[in-house]
């Protein structure tokens, strides 16, 4: 039937077929825009309200004790990692016991050491002070005379009246460095 017509027509006709084409391809394109649209304005709506929770979230983390509890936990953690490196040993010192080591290494049988204390000093002198009993004076006077002589000690301080007797002495020595 389509041969039948005239040229005219027929050019016509396919004019009109292509313009109809052309229009139902753009209806097909804006009805796929129109349904991508509705489909993406909830997406976007649900994205903008996660948005706005987790601002709202982070803000109420920031305004929260916890932040204040952290800062004074840090300013705890800073005092307490000062204290103890003040209780560090510095390389180039002898340990505690060493020290108390070589002192009683030097005692000699005569003198028995009863007690030993130990007070550390920060920047200055530190002191051992050591108490007991000797069996006579000239082991006593011995005995601090050798840690006199000792390099390890600056200073050693025996009172006048551990001397008082003859024989069982008590005694209480102090021996201080920088130790």
């Amino acid at each position: 039937m389509f041969n039948l017509l005239p040229e005219k027509e027929k050019k016509q006709l396919w004019k009109e077929y292509r313009l109809r084409r052309v229009i139902l391809s753009l209806f097909f394109v804006v009805a796929i825009g129109f349904v991508a649209l509705v489909f993406y304005v909830p997406s976007l709506m649900l994205t903008i309200s996660k948005q706005k929770e987790v601002v709202n979230r982070i803000e109420a983390v920031k305004r929260s004790t916890l932040s204040s509890e952290a800062d004074s936990l840090n300013k705890e953690l800073t005092v307490e990692s000062l204290k103890i490196k003040a209780l560090e040993v510095p390389d180039n010192s002898m340990s505690v016991s060493e020290l108390i080591g070589n002192i009683l290494a030097d005692k000699g049988d005569n003198i028995r050491v009863k007690s030993v204390a130990y007070k550390r000093g920060v920047g200055i002198e530190s002191k051992i002070i050591l108490s007991g009993f000797a069996k006579d004076r000239d082991s006593l006077l011995g005995f601090t005379q050798t840690l006199e002589n000792g390099e390890l000690f600056e200073k050693v301080d025996l009172p006048v009246s551990s001397f008082a007797k003859d024989k069982n002495l008590d005694f209480s020595v102090s021996v201080s460095g920088k130790f």
